[in-house]
């Protein structure tokens, strides 16, 4: 495209809706291809070499140990990094088709391996039918299910910089919407996370001699109590905010005063303030009962990451493109306290995330679920999210 003025125009997205439909059954059996030899968190190696040897018009760059980066020359306008996730899930298939995972204990159970072919096949078709003003950019990303996250480490390379990426677009799907339906509302759509620890050190003994024995279990039971109101009493209600405490461990037997206990859970904040105010309570909650009671304790946070935010301006654009496309956009629009590290690219420059819907029977299979297998149809919607939002990007120009 020549100029600003005709990169949304009518000719131009039935173009890139050609080039799509062309490459779709060479982007399903990409997609397949994938399913069938998941990587987990930090071997994806593999993975991402499956998906660059469908791209050698572009010159890859290493990142993030694992991932890649493949960019199309362009006017020297900047980038629009279509980012995919690569790494699999820790689960045993159970979905029966053909082509399921043959790899033990490895499942691409997140809808990744669509995401990787839907980003192939959108950065196929710009190839095909020429890009606009920026220049598209493909990001294999791993480490987006497992800790140190891959797109903080994306970020901390300076990648960003160095391509001149004006805009990160990602895509994910979503069995929670019905299939032929987008979400891209601006503002936050998924929560911070912060996994944490929190340990009581008393003194054990003998489960009949309590009174020579700092028992550390009713202090633990009494701090889990007192983090349910956290969120009731120090939070504004109309923010979203999540404290979970999903384990507690400790002691050995009937009769013994355990020596220590263990409780971890996670944390969910729709808006970072809030983030920095739960951490700074529970850490008083634990020195206050542990002082209490005259045992020793400690609070720790496994690193998270903010919430994610996407942009008005393309949120409203790659809204109304899909709305064009055929896409109905859900009403109301789809946010959760569920997390993606594409909020680190949210925080760098103008991002957007867009949830497209992958529907499911009443009860039936969802995210991280052994029989979780989206349609192959979402491969070509997911192409389509990928275009609206890099279309979005240059009318921002």
């Amino acid at each position: 495209m020549e100029n600003s003025e005709n990169i949304n125009d009518l000719d131009f997205i039935s173009s890139l809706t050609a080039a799509v439909d062309a490459r779709l059954p060479e982007a399903i059996d990409l997609r397949r291809e994938l399913h069938a030899s998941p990587r987990l968190s930090g071997d994806e190696a593999d993975t991402r070499d499956m998906v660059l040897r469908r791209v050698p018009w572009a010159v890859p760059e290493a990142v993030a140990l694992t991932g890649a980066v493949a960019r199309l020359e362009g006017p020297n306008r900047g980038t629009v990094v279509f980012r995919a996730e690569t790494d699999a899930l820790p689960i045993q298939e159970e979905t029966g088709v053909d082509w399921r995972s043959a790899v033990p204990g490895s499942m691409h159970a997140c809808g990744h391996d669509v995401h990787m072919a839907s980003a192939w096949l959108a950065f196929a078709a710009l190839r095909d039918a020429g890009p606009g003003l920026l220049a598209p950019a493909l990001l294999l990303q791993p480490r987006e299910e497992a800790a140190p996250q891959g797109a903080a480490d994306v970020v901390r390379d300076g990648i960003l910089d160095r391509l001149g990426a004006r805009s990160v677009i990602g895509v994910h799907v979503q069995p929670e919407l019905p299939v032929g339906t987008v979400s891209a509302l601006p503002g936050m759509v998924n929560a911070s996370w912060d996994d944490f620890t929190i340990t009581v050190r008393g003194r054990g003994g003998h489960g009949a001699y309590p009174q020579t024995t700092k028992d550390p279990i009713p202090v633990m039971c009494s701090i889990v109590s007192a983090l349910q109101q956290v969120v009731s009493r120090r939070t504004d209600p109309m923010r979203a905010t999540v404290l979970t405490v999903g384990t507690i461990r400790g002691g050995s037997g009937a009769n013994i005063v355990a020596d220590s206990v263990t409780c971890s859970g996670t944390l969910r904040t729709s808006l970072e303030q809030d983030r920095v105010l739960v951490h700074s309570e529970i850490q008083s909650i634990v020195k206050a009962y542990t002082a209490g009671h005259g045992v020793d304790g400690d609070y720790t946070v496994d690193g998270g990451g903010p919430p994610l935010v996407n942009d008005d301006a393309l949120s409203v654009r790659a809204e109304a493109l899909l709305r064009d496309a055929s896409f109905r956009v859900a009403s109301p629009g789809f946010r959760s306290c569920g997390s993606d590290d594409f909020s680190f690219y949210t925080e760098r420059v103008p991002s957007l995330m867009t949830f497209v819907g992958a529907g499911r029977e009443q009860g039936g299979p969802g995210l991280h679920h052994s029989r979780f297998l989206p349609p192959d149809r979402l491969v070509r919607d997911c192409a389509l999210a990928f275009i609206a939002g890099y279309i979005a990007a240059n009318a921002t120009l």
